[in-house]
């Protein structure tokens, strides 16, 4: 099984706006497919609308704050990084390859980051959510 992740604070705009592409776009192709693992959404203040919409995904775990990262970090096979808006992508890219963890973006998200990082074979862009949950 994979434990896929995405961090942030889901009462930033940009967080939230992914954090609801995930679970609205993704998960119901992930559901379809069968998929086995779990996707964690780590932050504070999700806003009920999420809550509800993950419930109807066994494998979803909206978890709130979480005081101390490294176990999310470790858990980890996939960090998601859907880039809609804002600028916040650029640092969770940096961050989950930092700490030797794949992501996967969209174009937009891999734009974020420097040129010297895009080559990185960690480092997955797709654009659909049909390509994302394949």
């Amino acid at each position: 099984t994979y434990t896929l992740g995405f961090v942030g604070r889901l009462d930033f705009v940009p967080n939230a706006d992914s954090a609801r592409w995930i679970v609205e776009e993704l998960c119901p192709l992930l559901s379809k497919g069968g998929f086995a693992g779990t996707v964690r959404i780590i932050g504070k203040n999700a806003s009920p609308k999420l809550i509800e919409a993950a419930r109807a995904f066994p494998f979803v775990r909206v978890e709130g704050f979480v005081e101390d990262l490294a176990s999310f970090w470790s858990e980890l096979d996939l960090m998601l990084v859907p880039h809609l808006s804002g600028s916040g992508s650029r640092i969770k890219l940096l961050d989950a390859l930092a700490r030797g963890v794949p992501a996967l973006t969209n174009d937009a998200g891999k734009d974020r980051v420097s040129p010297e990082v895009r080559p990185d074979a960690r480092l997955f862009t797709r654009e659909t959510p049909e390509e994302w949950a394949s």
